[in-house]
């Protein structure tokens, strides 16, 4: 069927998943590989949520824990739309 099972200079085994053969490749992980079960569900008003205010994800295979450094009135927009804001950037930024 294929002449040559050869491509790019390494063999391909059809057994293995991308992600896997990417890993072989000596690439790093991606930040979905990392991080499976994060959750990124935004704050709500009138909803106290205080594991919302603490971010822990691993980078390059380390721990990395962000805290959002104010206090949140649960009740005020502001608040919340600021904290979705921060949740949002180190998501982006990690």
């Amino acid at each position: 069927m294929f002449p040559s099972r050869q491509r790019y200079g390494y063999p391909i085994d059809f057994s293995k998943t991308m992600s896997e053969l990417i890993n072989i490749k000596g690439k790093k992980r991606s930040f979905a590989d990392e991080n499976p079960n994060v959750d990124r569900s935004p704050a709500v008003r009138g909803r106290r949520d205080d594991s919302l205010l603490t971010i822990t994800l691993m980078r390059n295979g380390q721990p990395f824990v962000s805290t959002y450094g104010r206090e949140v009135d649960w009740s005020d927009a502001s608040h919340i739309n600021r904290l979705n804001k921060y949740r949002q950037q180190v998501f982006r930024y990690v």
